[in-house]
């Protein structure tokens, strides 16, 4: 990581491996994934587990849900800033930057969410890969599309 953000390059080969992940998006296979990741598994709580992606503790995450189905598997791409406006300009100009990557290398993206936590989508036929700026951090995630279409009519998106 340089400067609070991983390189072009770890940020594309994070994106690509965890959009071409194809696993059965339960929690039983969560350890082998994270193997596949090099991720190391930190604790399982219910409802999650956290992992130290190589960018300390707690850098990732994935959601699961009350039926040990995975909804969604996160790594950050930056680390955690403060709420200082000069903090939040560094983070939107990551998260466009970040963008402009995965756009390079996936093609435009399906979905634009934008707001104060922008979020950007690449549907494929089973899960999607996304970039989310949190307000705290950027990150990118896989998600089962069931879990973000669910999601997407709670929030009215």
């Amino acid at each position: 990581m340089n400067e609070g953000i991983l390189d072009d390059q770890a940020i594309i080969e994070l994106a690509a491996h965890l959009r071409d992940l194809r696993w059965p998006w339960s929690a039983s296979h969560v350890p082998t994934v994270a193997r596949a990741l090099g991720w190391t598994m930190e604790s399982d709580s219910e409802g999650g587990i956290d992992f130290d992606t190589g960018l300390g503790p707690s850098s990732g995450s994935v959601e699961i849900d009350d039926k040990d189905g995975v909804s969604a598997v996160y790594a950050p791409v930056t680390s955690l800033i403060d709420f200082k406006m000069l903090s939040r300009a560094w983070l939107r100009d990551a998260f466009a930057h970040a963008t402009g990557l995965l756009t390079e290398a996936f093609g435009d993206p399906t979905q634009r969410l934008p707001g104060p936590s922008p979020e950007v989508r690449w549907r494929g036929p089973d899960s999607t890969l996304g970039l989310n700026d949190t307000c705290t951090n950027v990150e990118i995630f896989s998600a089962r599309n069931d879990y973000l279409d669910d999601l997407d009519h709670w929030e009215g998106d």
